[in-house]
């Protein structure tokens, strides 16, 4: 290949892959809402992205039973450090460079949920305390205060959908955030009842 089949301008990515609607745009957050909160506190796992002093990246997964992240208020949340295999590239890492990024996962479930942010390392009593796991706190926890929140499209969820053959009704919740003046409806209150009563099936029997 020749020099001029690599993009290297934003303005040549943009137009290759076209700009974003508003409806997108509109979604980006700088800190958590209730749907982020009720979505986050759903999710058993999540992928930690940090990046060293050289720009090397580095993903972490993390999981735990839902709500094993604990949010503090819409600009605070904390991830606890379990005990692992003591390399410590994640936290190493914030050491160095504090900005990491998040994605949300909940199995079954067609959307993510994305964070990015500032993350430090916490060792106050007061916050292990309450991330006690089955009588074992964890040895830090990572406070995270995010700068740009947003739900992800569901490309991979429906490709997971499709391999498991796992259907999901459309959640109100969902469409209230992504659709400006959505009105609740005794309809959209059956779908999210329907969305969370799958999850708890999903998450019992598989």
């Amino acid at each position: 290949m020749n020099d001029e089949d690599f993009i290297t301008e934003i303005e040549e990515l943009q137009a290759c892959i076209g700009e974003p609607h508003p409806l997108v745009t509109n979604k980006l957050l700088n800190s958590m809402d209730e749907m982020a909160r009720d979505f986050i506190s759903r999710a058993p796992f999540a992928m930690l992205a940090t990046t060293d002093a050289k720009g090397h990246p580095d993903v972490s997964p993390r999981g735990d039973k839902p709500g094993f992240v604990m949010i503090e208020d819409n600009d605070t949340l904390y991830l606890p450090e379990r005990p692992g295999n003591k390399l410590a590239f994640s936290l190493k890492n914030i050491l160095i460079n504090p900005q990491v990024a998040l994605i949300f996962l909940i199995p079954g479930v067609r959307e993510s949920y994305r964070v990015h942010g500032t993350a430090r390392l916490v060792r106050h009593p007061g916050i292990l305390d309450k991330m006690e796991l089955d009588g074992r706190k964890p040895g830090c926890a990572i406070q995270i205060k995010p700068t740009l929140c947003f739900l992800h499209c569901g490309f991979f969820g429906k490709t997971v959908r499709n391999l498991f053959g796992i259907v999901f009704p459309p959640s109100g919740v969902l469409l209230r955030h992504l659709l400006p003046g959505y009105v609740h409806s005794s309809f959209s209150f059956f779908l999210v009842h329907s969305f969370f009563f799958a999850h708890f099936i999903l998450l019992t029997f598989y």
